[in-house]
């Protein structure tokens, strides 16, 4: 990939009909355009935002996402696990994460905020520090994922099994909390 497009702004564009040139986007937005079922392997995106965008069932393997923000983007779907690890950065802000896949990737620190990730896959991801601000994680798959120092008080219907996730020092809220004893069956008044 030799192409190098900085400081652009895509908007209203369907780049499922017209095609996404496959390159190096520096400094990019992208406002209201349709990028859904799109193969973006292998495309390097730093310093971009997505904002009000389709990019449902996307499939990132080994894309470069280096401080990336989605801002009200649908991203059902969408495959982040085989991302290109290195400086990956991301953050979401009331974004549909809806059955989108993190498995195993290395993102500490990443914000959440208002999003739903309703049955999303976050087993072995390392979410050390992170923020689930106003979230709702409604059968969210938490399978050996690091939840060290991460910041679930706000976040809503998840079921974190705490023998099987790390969550020393993670902050909870109560009712929310009783999602942590899921699996005991037991009530709660």
């Amino acid at each position: 990939m030799t192409d190098l497009i900085t400081d652009q702004i895509f908007e209203k564009i369907d780049f499922t009909k017209q095609k996404l040139r496959r390159a190096e986007y520096d400094h990019c937005e992208f406002i209201n355009c349709k990028l859904n079922q799109l193969d973006l392997s292998n495309f390097r995106f730093t310093n971009c935002i997505f904002i009000d965008c389709d990019m449902s069932m996307v499939v990132f393997d080994q894309t470069s996402l280096q401080n990336i923000k989605f801002e009200k983007t649908k991203l059902i779907g969408a495959s982040f696990e085989k991302s290109n690890p290195f400086l990956l950065e991301l953050k979401f802000d009331h974004c549909q994460l809806n059955l989108t896949s993190f498995g195993s990737l290395k993102i500490p620190r990443t914000h959440f905020i208002a999003c739903s990730m309703v049955e999303a896959n976050l087993s072995y991801t390392d979410l050390r520090e992170a923020i689930f601000e106003n979230c709702d994680l409604d059968n969210a798959l938490f399978f050996h994922t690091d939840l060290t120092q991460a910041d679930l008080s706000s976040a809503t219907n998840y079921s974190i099994d705490p023998e099987k996730n790390s969550i020393k020092n993670a902050r909870f809220s109560y009712p929310s909390c009783k999602g942590l004893l899921a699996k005991y069956d037991i009530l709660i008044d």
